[in-house]
């Protein structure tokens, strides 16, 4: 469940770059989210009860930490409940933000 939604709040991030408005436009790609790992460590042979990822996104202004923080919670929140999984993903923020 970790790997499908990782990748559609990457898709949903980096699709932001279409609406960048200038000075942003000479950037490639200021919306970013970077996938840095995955973890879902279990006993040998068992199905992995949790797993986690940690990710690192840019973003330019105007969008703020704030609201990109709320943007991805509400992103997995919507992929979660379409694919019907049985629990929400959580986020905990932590690092260098700024």
């Amino acid at each position: 469940m970790l790997s499908p939604t990782l990748l559609n709040l990457r898709e949903a991030f980096f699709a932001l770059n279409a609406a960048r408005q200038p000075p942003w436009t000479e950037f490639p790609s200021p919306y970013q989210l970077v996938i840095q790992a995955i973890d879902a460590d279990s006993q040998r042979f068992c199905v992995p009860v949790e797993a986690s990822a940690r990710c690192h996104v840019t973003f330019p202004p105007p969008d703020t930490l704030d609201s990109r923080r709320a943007c991805l919670e509400a992103e997995s929140r919507k992929h979660a409940q379409a694919s019907g999984y049985p629990h929400l993903p959580v986020f905990t923020w932590e690092g260098f933000a700024t």
